[in-house]
């Protein structure tokens, strides 16, 4: 085979060699195999939707009826008040002297705590200055801190008219009012509370007890 001959069969050669798949070149990558690779998931279509958050829930002060009880036909006399700070509540605590006939036994006077805007005192009706966001008014029909039943007048209790804890919940407790046998305090609280009432006997007991 002269020169040219084998100059020819070696083209063909090399032409046959390119048409096979050994020499194929790899492909580019697809843009999410790109993504696949590097850790990124791709991005959702357009117009897909996304979950929202849950919504945030917001605290409200508790929305409390008043907290009534107690009976009728009492005059007790007011002979002590406490405060006190305990695990999960604030109490306070009025006790009575035993009350004498014709009062029931064992009855507390008929008793009203709700809140209200203004503490105010009984008879004059003047406010009562008294520190805290949620004011309450505690009054007690047929109760008294004073006997007048005798020539002279007799103060059964010569307490504190004014308590001034600085409980975690409980910032004061104010005495607003002795007249015409109703006795009335004013509560000052740090937020409001739903107040519980419970009668306590021997000593006959009105506990008024505040969670936190």
């Amino acid at each position: 085979m002269n020169r040219l001959g084998r100059v020819a069969v070696l083209l063909v050669m090399l032409l046959a060699s390119a048409c096979t798949g050994d020499g194929e070149p790899s492909p580019s990558p697809t843009p999410s195999a790109t993504a696949s690779a590097t850790g990124s998931p791709p991005a959702p279509p357009a117009g897909t939707p996304t979950e929202a958050p849950p919504p945030t829930a917001q605290a409200s002060p508790p929305n409390c009826p008043a907290v009534s009880g107690g009976g009728s036909g009492t005059n007790v006399k007011l002979v002590d008040v406490r405060v006190g700070s305990h695990s999960g509540y604030d109490r306070i605590t009025f006790e009575f002297a035993d009350p004498e006939p014709p009062s029931p036994a064992n009855t507390l006077p008929a008793f009203t705590v709700e809140r209200v805007d203004q503490v105010t005192q009984d008879g004059s009706g003047n406010p009562v200055q008294v520190s805290g966001a949620a004011l309450y008014s505690v009054v007690m029909q047929g109760a008294s801190g004073v006997d007048l039943s005798g020539e002279q007048v007799v103060e059964t209790y010569t307490g504190p008219r004014e308590f001034k804890p600085n409980f975690p919940t409980l910032l004061e407790l104010e005495h607003a009012g002795d007249f015409e046998n109703v006795l009335s305090w004013g509560i000052g609280l740090r937020e409001a509370r739903c107040i519980s009432a419970q009668q306590l006997n021997t000593p006959l007991r009105l506990v008024l007890d505040i969670p936190r």
